[in-house]
């Protein structure tokens, strides 16, 4: 913009509207320190003295006339505003010891035998932040299930063409692919009961 209207003054004084909530994004920084991520922050940038903070008060998206709604979104202002960084969770809010009193907390009954409704697993979700966890859950939880489970293996192997090495068996052995756990592959090893919720893909 400096260019091209001749102007040395940032954004040669064009409106420029930044939007981010830069309490919950954090510039992504490859293999950066806490202090690597802080500096490369919008408000750590030399631009930063020439913009004009505006903060949206209301969101119109939202239905102020249910109570929780509104209680929901002042207790997220405050996570993202409170200088003393210290937030009491509300009573809506579990603190649970251990990976199986969450799952129990999210599906009550689970290890109990009952009749249950075909929704009774999708209606509600754990969110995680890795693969590898959530793996770890979705066993927690299957094992916690009642029934007797069934398990199915996979039958890994590189494909085979005449053009390609033919050492790739030698260097991948099956028991090397059934180790992988990539997104959106099935697992080696996939364990079900009777009843419990999947993904066809």
């Amino acid at each position: 913009m400096q260019s091209v209207r001749d102007d040395p003054r940032p954004f040669s004084r064009i409106t420029v509207v930044l939007g981010r909530y830069i309490c919950q994004i954090l510039p992504v920084v490859p293999k950066g320190a806490r202090k690597h991520i802080v500096a490369a922050s919008l408000r750590r940038l030399s631009l930063w003295k020439h913009v004009r903070v505006l903060s949206l008060v209301e969101n119109m998206c939202l239905d102020y006339a249910n109570p929780d709604n509104t209680l929901f979104v002042n207790y997220l202002m405050e996570i993202g505003s409170n200088p003393q960084k210290t937030i009491q969770l509300p009573s809506t809010i579990h603190n649970c010891t251990s990976v199986q009193d969450l799952i129990l907390s999210v599906y009550s009954n689970l290890n109990i035998y009952c009749d249950r409704n075909q929704c009774f697993l999708t209606k509600m979700t754990i969110l995680y932040v890795k693969n590898n966890d959530v793996s770890s859950i979705n066993d927690d939880a299957l094992n916690m299930f009642s029934g007797e489970p069934i398990v199915y293996l996979a039958a890994n192997k590189i494909v085979e063409n005449e053009f390609v090495d033919h050492t790739y068996n030698d260097r991948y052995p099956s028991e090397c692919l059934n180790c992988l756990f990539l997104p959106g592959l099935l697992p080696f090893k996939l364990k079900l009961k009777v009843g419990c919720s999947i993904i066809l893909l």
